[in-house]
């Protein structure tokens, strides 16, 4: 088994999920306080709502932090205790989504939804992009060979229902 995630992922999900938002809400509160200017309310407001939405958007992507690993068929997520095994032939594309190496896997419908998950394939990523997007090259290498595994499979199925 081939792990993708950091092997950190569980310490930047908690980080990204209760620690930046706190301390971007602490940070809109002491900037209302110090700067609220008499004249000016609605600017201080705007600034104070902002970073209220930057900790928001930091909390949700952080709740959508996995830890992942897969071999030649399955994608392993790992979710506190347990682990929810995916087949590759039901991933739809991964992509970056951030600047610091967040990728997003998504997913067909699986069992009458359809998701994405996110990773983080190295604490350092910007400084090692390059092993780091050669790992997940690999990744997409194997879902492709997955998917193409499987449309053999059902095709010979099909052929075989024709001749019996």
């Amino acid at each position: 088994m081939i792990r993708l995630s950091s092997r950190l992922a569980k310490r930047h999900k908690w980080v990204q999920t209760w620690l930046s938002p706190a301390v971007f809400i602490v940070g809109a509160i002491i900037f209302s306080l110090s700067n609220f200017d008499s004249s000016k309310p609605l600017s201080t407001l705007n600034i104070t709502v902002l970073l209220g939405i930057a900790a928001y958007t930091i909390h949700s992507r952080g709740r959508k932090l996995q830890e992942v690993s897969y071999d030649n068929s399955n994608i392993y997520i790992r979710q506190n205790q347990q682990e929810e095994i995916i087949p590759l032939s039901s991933i739809k594309n991964v992509e970056l989504k951030s600047l610091f190496g967040g990728y997003q896997v998504d997913f067909y419908q699986i069992n009458g939804q359809a998701g994405h998950i996110l990773f983080l394939p190295s604490s350092w990523y910007p400084l090692n992009f390059r092993s780091q997007d050669k790992k997940v090259e690999e990744f997409r290498v194997a879902i492709a060979k997955a998917k193409r595994l499987s449309m053999a499979t059902h095709a010979s199925r099909g052929l075989h229902s024709l001749t019996a």
